[in-house]
């Protein structure tokens, strides 16, 4: 499966200070939260909003106060006017990667050319404070409705918020994908909650993504769902993931629904393409019935030109190449100035030309003249990739792989006339040029 994730690198979560380093106040912060912790027993005072929204800033306080002023891609010149001197330089190994280790009372970060990759907090202030922090301003709003309280438990919320997706993006860097999806995840509950109300869809996808990626298909059918339901797509990907989820769960007829229903609205996504003829493949059953599909879809959409893409993709994908270019050909007549459908009808000329000449090596000919009849036939297939190449060469000429098969093209056609030879010469040098 390949992996395929939208992630954004969250936004620095305070202005930086630039004149002095950063120092975290452990013993001040414990005495603070010990005594609003007692406070919090206290029957007469945990009924007050004011209490709850103390212990919300000071345990949020606790969680960021390691690491609010850095982000991802943070030059180190300026990370360390934040932090101070390192206590050690190291250099160490991570997936395969060295990285310099700066290592702080609380906190190693690492580098790599200068620029910060990600960090590990060695020593957190207060365990789950983050989690605290979130159910101290739940609290305060469920106390207090005004509008005052409700305004500072959000901007509240939404800080606990960005925090998560900022350990998210840091625990994503180190390939930990198990707890990025996690806490995702939690950014996704808690915007989504009574309090904020909001939908995170990108936070959504992400827990699901990353769900599928360490196959916790039950979690990730639920977040992949979540973000369909609020159209958050990426394309059609959402659905192909998804049925990843379903077949993991033993869940066959979910997963061929939703690709049926997702190849309808994204006929050019091959995964969708991909997802569906697996299933088939699995259940046993026939993958041509993918193709009424599509064809239902033209029907109702005949000047759709990515629906007969789609049908060309399934065809090709299917071997039935005669099909795929009629297909492709129709693609190309609805949008003519198209790179992909251009490029993909040359490419499956050739694949049906490449599949002639097979059957002509493989053949016993009683006269030069009957091989010949048949080698012009093969030739003539591999002229007709020429056009739809060279107009995906033209809508896009710093693409490398139409360049290529422009090339090989013109090299088999070479002996056919001056003109082939002329063209080959061409194509191979700025082939060349494009590899340097």
């Amino acid at each position: 499966m390949k992996r395929v994730v939208v992630l954004i690198t969250v936004a620095l979560l305070g202005s930086m200070g630039l004149a002095q380093a950063q120092k975290v106040n452990e013993v001040a912060l414990s005495k603070k939260i010990e005594k609003l912790e007692a406070d919090s027993k206290d029957a007469k005072k945990n009924g007050k909003a004011s209490l709850w929204l103390n212990m919300g800033k000071a345990y949020y306080d606790a969680g960021a106060a390691i690491t609010s002023q850095v982000y991802r891609g943070m030059d180190e010149v300026y990370t360390m006017l934040t932090f101070g001197a390192a206590s050690v330089d190291t250099v160490k190994t991570v997936e395969g990667k060295e990285y310099k280790v700066s290592s702080f009372p609380y906190v190693d970060l690492y580098f790599d050319n200068g620029l910060l990759a990600f960090w590990d907090i060695t020593k957190p202030v207060f365990e789950g404070d983050l989690d605290k922090s979130a159910e101290a301003y739940q609290k305060a709003a469920e106390l207090d409705k005004s509008r005052g309280t409700i305004t500072k438990a959000s901007e509240g919320l939404q800080a606990v918020v960005n925090t998560y997706k900022q350990i998210a993006d840091n625990e994503y860097a180190q390939r930990q994908f198990k707890t990025a999806a996690a806490y995702f995840a939690k950014a996704y509950d808690l915007a989504s909650g009574s309090v904020l109300n909001k939908i995170d869809t990108l936070a959504g996808y992400n827990a699901g993504l990353l769900a599928t990626v360490v196959m916790d298909y039950p979690m990730g059918e639920k977040y992949l769902n979540e973000a369909a339901s609020h159209d958050y797509t990426m394309d059609g990907d959402v659905y192909y993931y998804l049925s990843i989820c379903y077949n993991g769960e033993n869940k066959t007829e979910e997963a061929k629904k939703v690709l049926q229903d997702a190849l309808a609205k994204y006929p050019k996504n091959t995964k969708i393409i991909e997802g569906l003829l697996n299933v088939y493949a699995n259940t046993g059953e026939d993958p041509t019935a993918i193709i009424p599909l599509v064809e239902t879809a033209i029907a109702e959409d005949p000047t759709n030109a990515e629906l007969y893409a789609g049908l060309g993709r399934v065809n090709e994908k299917l071997g039935k190449l005669p099909e795929a270019i009629a297909a492709f050909q129709k693609a190309v007549e609805l949008l003519p100035d198209d790179f992909s459908t251009n490029f993909n009808l040359g490419l499956t000329v050739i694949k049906y030309a490449d599949e002639l000449a097979k059957i002509l090596n493989e053949q016993r000919f009683t006269s030069q003249e009957a091989y010949n009849a048949e080698l012009a036939k093969v030739y003539a297939a591999y002229e007709k990739s020429i056009v739809p190449l060279e107009k995906a060469h033209s809508i896009d000429p710093k693409d490398v792989a139409s360049v290529e098969l422009l090339k090989n093209v013109f090299f088999r056609l070479r002996d056919e006339a001056p003109s082939m030879m002329d063209n080959y010469n061409k194509y191979n040098e700025l082939f060349q040029s494009m590899q340097e």
